[in-house]
């Protein structure tokens, strides 16, 4: 029986190695995509094979393995255009030294899961999903590590009832600070909220480490319905005045609103814990 592993083992590993190492491996991107909703970006892939490797499931997971590897620059393409905060792009902050193109595609690595795969119809090649999650492999490598800061003090205003969440519809245009025209949001990695004043009310400094690096900032989603996870029973509602940065991803909300949230002791831990949902116009989190 031994014996019969060990041969099945070799066998394996000889079809996968002449699959994967020869001048003809092929695949072809069928699709890439940044999924804000479900804070992830993903690829399918398309892979041609050999019967030897379709009726071997042990070399079609050495397979899988070895495709991650050369998806570097499919991932570059998909990852550098992700807005990072209101001033950078991934490809922004490789380009300012920040962090390299070696550190984003170990992290990519680290967090990669391979989904089951499946064979098209002709039975000619298999079909690959690759999910790469922002939090926390991504999340650790684009903040830097700093102390949790506190969050302003609004001592004018009374505490009201206790909240879960903060919940911001920021669908429609909005204006743009310091521009004459609308805009929409753009979704990101590390959104900031300010009042109307340009006040600061949050930044990711001020976020507990663990809840940026578990499931980030805020939530984005195109629907209304209201996240339990997330926000809980008993979130508290505003809507977005406007919008803020250089790519407009940073909120403005009321003074008004800015003041009940800072005073209020629930609504402080719900910025520092991050839950936060943020609605979007329909399709920009898909």
């Amino acid at each position: 029986m031994g014996w019969h592993i060990f041969w099945k083992s070799i066998i394996t590993f000889l079809l996968i190695s002449e699959f994967c190492y020869s001048e003809e491996i092929q695949f072809n991107i069928q699709t890439t995509s940044v999924q804000w909703q479900e804070q992830r970006i993903e690829l399918r892939l398309i892979v041609p094979i050999s019967p030897n490797i379709r009726d071997n499931p042990s070399a079609e997971f050495l397979l899988r393995q070895h495709i991650l590897p050369l998806l570097d620059d499919p991932l570059k393409s998909v990852l550098y255009p992700v807005v990072v905060d209101s001033q950078h792009t991934i490809e922004n902050l490789i380009y300012q030294h920040v962090i390299t193109s070696e550190q984003l595609i170990e992290a990519c690595n680290n967090a990669a899961i391979t989904l089951p795969s499946s064979l098209s119809e002709d039975l000619a090649s298999l079909m690959l999903t690759i999910r790469i999650g922002f939090y926390p492999q991504l999340s650790m490598l684009l903040t830097p590590s700093t102390p949790m800061l506190p969050l302003r003090n609004e001592a004018s205003w009374k505490p009201t009832a206790p909240f879960t969440g903060l919940v911001i519809y920021a669908a429609d245009e909005l204006p743009l600070y310091g521009a004459n025209h609308r805009a929409t949001l753009i979704p990101v990695i590390l959104p900031k909220i300010y009042d109307e004043t340009l006040q600061p009310v949050f930044n990711y400094t001020e976020i507990d480490p663990e809840a940026l690096h578990f499931w980030g900032v805020a939530l984005y989603t195109n629907s209304l319905e209201e996240d339990l996870t997330r926000v809980g029973k008993r979130p508290f509602r505003i809507i977005a005045v406007g919008l803020f940065g250089k790519y407009p991803t940073d909120l403005i909300i009321s003074n008004f609103n800015a003041a009940m949230i800072l005073a209020n002791p629930s609504l402080r831990t719900v910025l520092q814990k991050g839950r936060i949902q943020i609605i979007l116009a329909n399709g920009k989190a898909k």
